[in-house]
């Protein structure tokens, strides 16, 4: 398969294709008119739904809710709108919602390259919102991302499109946020660890999944996250002088001031036990930010497989579970 580093260097192109791609007009009935969003999806497509609810979290008054799964919660509503993304858009679970939701009667948007989902879209003739095919689903974030923060733009009022406009001429030079994710490796010593430790803040959470999830999905390797401030009345016992010295990853979104205390805490207990870490303070509200944050970030999964000599494009125990369930 094509190199992994080569399909995510198309990031900011995913995001320029969305931005024109998108019709606010196909959505114009909803402006106003919606109070409750569900956004289903699972891997790559998911993620980005979980990025969207954590930056409009403190943006809008619309209440978001995810689904990785086959159900939809008990609140959906014919009053409700699901967006069912899935970017090869025969997502099995996906696929069970959008007929749920077409059971209820709510209103759908679909986010996909096709497949499925495409073909229930235009047969019921619902909105929808097209990426181009050809990646793994978790190397085409920018179509699905951009797609969804637009919808919540226009359904919420909330300004988004000057701010991914913005965005995109950093996204356009790959070697910065290459850089900065050599930095995090060789200051963590990742060439040679199999796991990495990482905490977040609520603000930072998503981007630390989106971390996570590459990491196994490229990296092969395992990683953990931890959320603060409700690590720190659990997960902080077990770090101790005699257990693992894996390296941990810090994610401060900076944006409170009690955090950034436990945040240092933390900092100082993982020193005192010998435990290698870094910390890291960015504004992940800011979209400009959160989108520097992920593009290097997953920078960083592929380079960590290139030093490990993996090839990131192979997937084989996810690829056999689809055999398994087919």
């Amino acid at each position: 398969m094509k190199y992994q580093g080569a399909d995510l260097a198309t990031f900011p192109k995913q995001i320029e294709f969305a931005l024109g791609e998108f019709s606010a007009q196909a959505i114009a009935h909803l402006k106003g008119n919606v109070n409750h969003v569900v956004i289903c999806g699972l891997g790559g497509s998911g993620i980005a739904g979980r990025i969207t609810k954590a930056f409009f979290q403190n943006r809008s008054t619309i209440s978001i809710d995810l689904v990785a799964d086959y159900t939809l919660p008990a609140n959906v509503t014919k009053d409700s709108l699901i967006i069912c993304s899935s970017y090869s858009g025969n997502t099995e679970e996906t696929l069970t919602c959008f007929n749920k939701a077409l059971d209820i009667g709510s209103s759908v948007i679909c986010i996909t390259g096709g497949g499925k989902l495409a073909q229930l879209a235009q047969e019921n003739s619902f909105p929808l919102f097209k990426a181009v095919h050809g990646l793994q689903p978790r190397m085409a974030l920018g179509y699905s991302l951009t797609y969804l923060l637009l919808i919540m733009q226009e359904l919420s009022g909330e300004l988004v499109l000057d701010e991914l406009k913005g965005s995109l001429d950093k996204l356009k030079q790959p070697k910065w946020h290459q850089d900065k994710a050599s930095e995090i490796i060789k200051s963590l010593d990742l060439t040679n660890e199999k796991f990495l430790q990482i905490v977040s803040d609520g603000p930072s959470y998503a981007m630390a999944v989106r971390l996570q999830q590459q990491l196994n999905e490229n990296s092969k390797i395992w990683a953990q996250v931890h959320e603060m401030p409700e690590m720190c009345h659990n997960v902080i016992e077990a770090i101790t002088n005699d257990n693992l010295k894996g390296p941990w990853l810090l994610l401060n979104s900076g944006t409170n001031d009690r955090n950034d205390k436990r945040f240092d805490y933390l900092a100082n207990l993982l020193t005192e036990k010998g435990y290698p870490n870094m910390g890291s303070v960015s504004d992940a509200s800011a979209l400009s930010t959160l989108l520097d944050g992920i593009y290097i970030f997953d920078w960083l999964s592929i380079l960590i497989a290139d030093a490990h000599g993996k090839d990131s494009s192979l997937i084989p125990n996810i690829m056999g579970l689809k055999a398994y369930l087919s």
